[in-house]
């Protein structure tokens, strides 16, 4: 009998072992299953998503990078940098989730929607019921997109703000 009690032991050790090691894996792919990998410029996705990052980061440098030259024309560096606390905050509270990009050459649409809806949502992250959707507009340079129109969160960045069109009022 205690040979048989040694066994049920050794058993009873080897389940749990094999529990804990098996807890251990599935923690270790839950918290690699929830990474995104990095975003990358080779996509009109992932210019998007490095700009927004930027932006959100404070990094205006690398935000104003992703901006091609004929956009950054009518914006300065230092003009971007002024305007952070503008939109700082709508990037602390939202999400953008893409919802339909289309690629014609050298050019690229790519339609989100954009959640504003609490803290805990990054860029190109979950929607919820909320939002609005926003268009950004971008051109391959050099094997890499940049934005080529303003979008959201920035929608103007002229020195002294946006021009009144001719017949708006404001």
């Amino acid at each position: 009998t205690m040979h048989i009690a040694n066994q049920q032991f050794s058993t009873i050790r080897r389940a749990r072992r094999f529990a804990l090691i098996a807890a251990l894996a599935l923690a270790i792919l839950a918290a690699t299953a929830c990474e995104r990998p990095p975003a990358d410029a080779t996509t009109p996705e992932g210019a998007i998503r490095l700009y927004l990052e930027a932006l959100k980061e404070g990094d205006i440098d690398a935000a104003y990078a992703m901006m091609a030259t004929s956009l950054q024309a009518g914006c300065t560096v230092d003009t971007l940098k002024n305007r952070r606390p503008e939109f700082r905050q709508q990037l602390e509270d939202s999400s953008v989730v893409v919802r339909r990009t289309e690629i014609t050459d050298a050019t690229a649409t790519v339609e989100v929607s954009i959640n504003s809806g609490g803290a805990d949502v990054r860029p190109l992250g979950p929607r919820s019921a909320g939002g609005f959707d926003n268009t950004y507009r971008l051109v391959k340079v050099g094997g890499a997109w940049q934005l080529s129109e303003h979008g959201w969160p920035v929608h103007w960045c002229e020195p002294g703000g946006p021009e009144k069109p001719r017949g708006a009022e404001w």
